[in-house]
């Protein structure tokens, strides 16, 4: 899959060899964490929240988390 990512407006995917794009979410907030580990200090870990996307099977519609990390050296998705 090709994921795409319209910070603050929503969230598809499709399949890389075909055209339809399934909506996975519209933006709704923030989600704030702190992240701890033993190997580094605490820091807070970002997850932007899109909902509300094309419905699936059985009538629940789809979602998902933009997990952003952040450091004084690198600024980077590292997960959706």
């Amino acid at each position: 899959y090709e994921y795409s990512v319209c910070l603050f407006a929503n969230v598809t995917q499709r399949r890389v060899n075909d055209r339809m794009r399934v909506g996975l979410g519209v933006w709704d907030r923030w989600e704030v964490s702190v992240n701890a580990s033993s190997s580094s200090p605490q820091r807070l870990a970002f997850a932007m929240r899109f909902n509300d996307g094309d419905t699936c099977t059985g009538d629940s519609s789809r979602s998902a988390d933009v997990r952003i990390a952040c450091d004084a050296e690198d600024f980077r998705i590292s997960n959706v």
